[in-house]
């Protein structure tokens, strides 16, 4: 399947609601028709990944990621905001703020993601080998700040991590937004 134009409208990531539930993308033209769609994925993380691969640029381009109850608009150089199914305006919600961080980290990372059953457990095996370590120190701080939906997540230590790092955060979140 050939990639998406250079420039579309925008990107969608949609979770169906048939079960199993999965996400798909979709590329969005001038016109409003649906110019390139995906096939259906277990998870967000690699709805993502293939939207990437077929030119999707999270950081340049306007992009949606919608559910049942709600879709949160992505805009470079704007904060995100989510509209409720009912079409009221929500504050920013730290899920919007890890969907795009996870697409971010997965624009970013070299290798594909690896699937990881038990993030937290997979994390403790990582940083057991050095807990004092100033990368593992960080990778438990980053973990902690994800499971609490914490609003204090440095994103410039994000990229400090190493890639095996970098990959079990991507899984945590990818838990913490499915």
């Amino acid at each position: 399947m050939p990639t998406c134009p250079a420039k579309p409208v925008h990107w969608e990531f949609v979770l169906s609601q048939d079960e199993p539930r999965q996400w798909s993308w979709r590329c969005i033209a001038v016109d409003g028709s649906i110019d390139r769609h995906s096939e259906a994925y277990p998870t967000y993380g690699s709805a993502v990944d293939n939207a990437i691969k077929n030119g999707f640029r999270p950081a340049e381009q306007h992009w949606l990621v919608t559910t049942d109850k709600w879709t949160t608009h992505f805009q470079k150089g704007k904060p995100p905001m989510s509209i409720g199914q009912d079409g009221g305006v929500a504050p920013v919600s730290r899920r919007a703020d890890l969907a795009r961080l996870h697409a971010e980290i997965r624009r970013r990372r070299q290798a594909a993601a690896a699937p990881v059953a038990e993030p937290v457990a997979a994390i403790m095996l990582h940083v057991s080998g050095s807990p004092n370590s100033p990368a593992s120190r960080c990778l438990l701080k980053l973990a902690t700040q994800v499971m609490r939906w914490s609003d204090t997540l440095d994103e410039s230590e994000v990229w400090s991590l190493d890639e095996e790092a970098l990959g079990l955060l991507d899984a945590l979140i990818e838990r913490a937004i499915s």
